[in-house]
Order: structure tokens, then C-alpha cells, then sequence
């Protein structure tokens, strides 16, 4: 779970931008 959730802060990095969308997708991919 930690190791997923540094690769998804890497993905969460380059749409700061898009802090709303990141956090929908990385509980996308969490799941």
C-alpha cells in the first residue's frame, strides 16, 4: 500500500495542477 501510494504521489506530482482529478485517480487505482 505505501509502495503504491509513492508511485501515485509521482503521478499526484505532475497534475498539481489537477489536484482534484489526481485524487479521484488514485483512488482509482487504490482500489
Amino acid at each position: 500500500m505505501k509502495r503504491q501510494k509513492l508511485k501515485s504521489m509521482k503521478g499526484r506530482h505532475l497534475q498539481l495542477d489537477n489536484k482534484a482529478g489526481g485524487n479521484r485517480r488514485e483512488q482509482e487505482t487504490t482500489i
